[in-house]
């Protein structure tokens, strides 16, 4: 039987209460897998209580600054040697018992690839009382619904093995090393999106598996929504420049350039409307434009009731109303737009 080590950075986790999340998941896991907590920097007793709780290896960061990155690139560095294959996970998550095993499977159908990652569910927060609170909760539900079937329909070139939950195959991780010095890159916003781009660039093959589940728990405010999404676009631009316009990077930069062009003819096709409307005339919508948007409307819901990870009645009713999708839209727009500023300022980890 392959031999599996996930991996787990771990910053304050006992504060947060999460090690008994991320521990319950993995100890329950169909494939025997060992499990490494990385304490990276942490004043509380992270290390502690991942002992008692029967962490395979429990360890602490030394003079670590990356971060995250910088936790499994340790924890890889000191544990990973004798081992077929390594999963990284994030603490605040919760994996389905037989996530592990699905992997495995998926990493050996095919020898080409180098990587899997899972689903990406959310957590029920049932502690959630405010209106705003519980809107972000449901829109982010539908959103990673939307990430897992953008993944399906780009197969073995998903854009993300994401840091949820993904298993690498250990020679990948190896020839990475080799190649690079590390695995993941501890200057990046988004280690787990310049690390897939780089495995790529060797050659390997890199997707998700719909059976392999996973959840995390997300933002519930605003302001944490944004700096989470803003980090996150930041460091996709610098990934992107980083890599250079090649075949691996073609598509994602290009997305970069028709969404500029989309989001200027959507503030034209308002100017117009506004216009039109401020000097009393008519607004006529065409029979294409009307076939356009319920076309828009259809898939937004055949996603929702395919893909979201056990849609209720709210799911449902919130993606129906179309509007609350579209807010949400134009909020993950001005993150976008905020993070060129940024990246404009020279900003390299503002968050």
């Amino acid at each position: 039987m392959k031999k599996v080590l996930a991996i787990i950075p771990a910053h304050n986790e006992e504060r947060k209460g999460n090690i008994p999340l991320i521990m319950g998941g993995l100890k329950d896991q169909t494939h025997p897998t060992d499990i490494c907590i990385v304490s990276d920097n942490s004043d509380d007793n992270t290390v502690q209580v991942a002992t008692e709780l029967g962490a395979t290896f429990v360890t602490e960061t030394v003079n670590n600054t990356g971060m995250r990155a910088g936790a499994i690139n340790q924890g890889i560095e000191h544990f990973a040697e004798g081992y077929d294959y390594i999963l990284a996970m994030d603490a605040d998550s919760k994996a389905d018992p037989h996530m592990i095993e699905e992997g495995v499977k998926a990493l050996e159908e095919d020898p080409k690839l180098g990587a899997v990652c899972s689903r990406a569910g959310v957590l029920p927060q049932p502690e959630l009382k405010s209106f705003s609170e519980k809107f972000l909760w449901y829109i982010q539900h539908l959103e990673y619904g939307d990430y897992d079937s953008s993944r399906v329909e780009t197969t073995n070139r998903i854009k993300v093995a994401h840091g949820l939950s993904t298993l690498f195959r250990r020679e990948t991780l190896d020839q990475q090393i080799k190649k690079h010095g590390h695995v993941y890159n501890n200057d990046s916003l988004t280690e787990d999106y310049w690390l897939t781009m780089d495995l790529k660039e060797l050659g390997w093959n890199v997707t998700s598996c719909q059976k392999m589940k996973a959840w995390t728990i997300v933002p519930t405010k605003f302001e944490w929504l944004w700096k989470q999404r803003t980090r996150w676009n930041l460091g996709g631009i610098d990934t992107i420049l980083a890599h250079g316009l090649n075949r691996i990077t073609f598509w994602d930069t290009f997305a970069h350039v028709m969404g500029a062009i989309l989001l200027l003819i959507e503030i034209l096709v308002v100017s117009i409307i506004v216009y039109i409307v401020s000097t009393g005339q008519h607004v006529y919508f065409s029979d294409l434009f009307k076939l356009i948007v319920g076309l828009m409307w259809f898939n937004g819901m055949y996603r929702c009731i395919r893909y979201t990870q056990n849609p209720n009645i709210w799911d449902i009713l919130m993606r129906a109303a179309f509007i609350p999708s579209v807010l949400y839209y134009y909020f993950c727009v001005a993150t976008q737009l905020n993070a060129y500023n940024e990246f404009r300022k020279g900003v390299k980890r503002s968050y």
